[in-house]
């Protein structure tokens, strides 16, 4: 996270929302499915909720970090556990039908974060070999 974006509201917000979630397991120890619970709520967080539709911290990071930046911190987030890769999928295509009429000046910003989405899930857990790619750039 940007240290300077994080200062402003974002870290306290972020704090308070993770010492509030799933308190009936603060004394249990760490395991696959507490650290996958814990990853969808906080992609309920930081994108959209099934129940509630609202972007609000998604939109603000996206304005102030950009689309790279928000997805790369989904995308940390869903390395965690393989298996909270559905979740993150669910709340973008939350987002997706809720905007899909829209045109694409009107919602831009999420036609991009898809894009970046797009790539950073088809390099972490796809089976697409890049390591030609990776040659080159270097």
């Amino acid at each position: 996270m940007d240290a300077k974006y994080g200062k402003h509201q974002f870290n306290q917000r972020l704090y308070n929302f993770l010492k509030n979630t799933l308190t009936e397991n603060d004394n249990k120890k760490i395991d696959e499915l507490l650290i996958m619970r814990t990853c969808s709520q906080l992609f309920n967080f930081l994108v959209t909720s099934p129940q509630d539709p609202e972007y609000l911290y998604f939109f603000d990071m996206l304005n102030n970090l950009g689309a790279l930046k928000t997805v790369s911190l989904l995308l940390k987030i869903a390395l965690l556990s393989g298996k909270v890769k559905p979740h993150l999928e669910k709340r973008f295509s939350i987002l997706f039908s809720y905007y899909e009429t829209q045109t694409f000046k009107e919602i831009g910003w999420l036609v991009h974060s898809l894009e970046n989405l797009n790539i950073a899930l088809l390099t972490n857990f796809g089976t697409v070999d890049i390591s030609s790619i990776k040659k080159n750039i270097v």
